[in-house]
């Protein structure tokens, strides 16, 4: 689905780095290498190097948002459908996916459709925004099978999203949601 590349810095640390194949980058990123902190992953975007990191943890969105803080970090966004791959990976390569399994991502509902229904003004494609500042278009916004639904089972409007392993796709929770498995934090490389 996409290539990847290993980067060896000089002093002998490997880093990994995925430049989507559904993008429109077609060369090299920059004249300078762009790096991670030892334990990221560096994403190739058209606005730079972005560097992601998985970690394990049953807590809610603004929990897992202030843990990212603790790393100088905030929770990720997702680029392009190829980066839910790489996170995919990520969460596969240290757990078991069950059909529970689920991390919180840097997506949030717009003002406007926080309260609305899935409609023409507010659908899938419009209704989220990425919160990391860096994130663009909607590309990434790749939902599982009927999501989003702008609706959680207590009737009540879903305003966060969780990226579901099993399916590779997002869903629209609560932002009360404890059953994640864990979240993605997200940073410029440098």
């Amino acid at each position: 689905m996409f290539l990847y590349i290993l980067l060896t810095a000089l002093v002998g640390n490997i880093h990994t780095a995925y430049f989507p194949a559904d993008s429109d980058y077609n060369s090299c990123y920059g004249d300078t290498e762009q790096t991670c902190e030892d334990g990221w992953t560096l994403l190739i975007r058209p606005q730079g190097g972005w560097c992601i990191k998985y970690y394990i943890a049953t807590i809610t969105r603004a929990n897992a948002e202030t843990a990212c803080k603790t790393e100088n970090a905030t929770l990720s966004g997702i680029q392009y459908p190829s980066e839910i791959t790489t996170i995919v990976n990520l969460y596969t390569a240290v757990n078991t996916v069950t059909s529970g399994s689920r991390v919180w991502i840097g997506a949030y509902r717009t003002p406007a459709c926080l309260t609305s229904f899935l409609t023409t003004t507010c659908n899938a494609t419009n209704s989220f925004y990425w919160t990391d500042n860096f994130t663009t278009g909607t590309a990434g916004f790749v939902w599982t099978t009927g999501n989003p639904n702008n609706n959680d089972s207590l009737n009540r409007r879903a305003p966060v999203v969780s990226l579901v392993i099993i399916d590779a796709g997002l869903d629209d929770v609560p932002d009360i949601t404890t059953g994640n498995k864990g979240y993605i934090c997200g940073k410029q490389a440098t």
